[in-house]
């Protein structure tokens, strides 16, 4: 006599595929607000290197004069897609602004941040240089202003 073979189940239970959809909602729900962040840090970004051709202006102004240039000689006021302005401070510092509408994420709408110019003295408060050349600027440092976080600003720049 011949035994009657039973067909095994084939596919997933409800169960199976309900615990699947959990696992993915919770690593959505982890990885959603770090994308976020990382897309705006990416768009501060672009405001450092706004900023770029104010720091070398404002660096080659100091080495040769001997002090800071007055406040917006060298300004970006036009800006990119997510800055809205970079502008120089009378003590040597700039001054980055982003756009407070779309495309700019959300989270850095109006955000700022200033570079910080240091010499081998460490950070230039007076805005005064001599002509020395340990009074040079030789780095630039990355602040937050007002209530600004510093969570947004480029890996490169903090």
């Amino acid at each position: 006599m011949q035994r009657e073979q039973h067909s095994k189940q084939r596919g997933f239970t409800l169960i199976e595929l309900m615990i699947v959809v959990a696992i993915i909602g919770i690593l959505a729900a982890v990885a959603l607000p770090l994308y976020q962040d990382y897309v705006a840090r990416s768009q501060v970004a672009e405001g450092v290197a706004q900023a770029g051709a104010l720091k070398v202006a404002i660096s080659e102004y100091a080495m040769t004069q001997g002090k800071c240039p007055a406040a917006d000689s060298f300004n970006n006021s036009i800006g990119g897609r997510y800055t809205s302005s970079a502008k120089n401070t009378a003590t040597c510092r700039v001054v980055i602004t982003m756009r407070n509408s779309a495309p700019t994420a959300t989270q850095v709408r109006g955000y700022a941040f200033e570079l910080q110019p240091t010499n081998t003295v460490g950070t230039v408060n007076a805005g005064t240089f001599t002509t020395t050349a340990a009074s040079s600027i030789v780095s630039w440092n990355c602040v937050p202003t007002g209530s600004s976080k510093a969570k947004y600003l480029p890996s490169g720049c903090k």
